[in-house]
């Protein structure tokens, strides 16, 4: 797959995971990113640091996740924890988070 099409592909599902943050009532949108330096997340305006991939397979994913905790580390706020979207071609939506970070969310929803 060229380049371009890589790019291209990511950032449509970059703009999707941010529509899904919106549906949620979150005021995310699709970060700029230029190949500067700029070292932000994939998508803004969610208390998390959002990172999405889209690949044809889903092999790199501990590097994927331990990129973006160093990434977090340098360039959030200190508070964030790491919320990484994938989807494999053709494939279903996934999202991997810690477990403390997991043990937060069950704790604030449990009934």
């Amino acid at each position: 797959m060229s380049g371009s099409h890589s790019r291209t592909k990511g950032h449509s599902y970059e703009r999707a995971i941010a529509i899904f943050y919106r549906t949620l009532g979150f005021p995310a949108k699709r970060t700029l990113q230029s190949r500067e330096g700029f070292e932000g997340a994939d998508v803004q305006g969610t208390p998390w640091w959002v990172e999405c991939k889209k690949y044809k397979t889903l092999g790199k994913v501990m590097r994927w996740w331990e990129k973006a905790r160093e990434d977090v580390e340098k360039h959030g706020d200190g508070t964030q924890d790491v919320v990484l979207h994938i989807k494999e071609d053709h494939g279903e939506d996934l999202v991997v988070i810690s477990l403390n970070h997991w043990k937060e969310i069950v704790r604030v929803t449990k009934v």
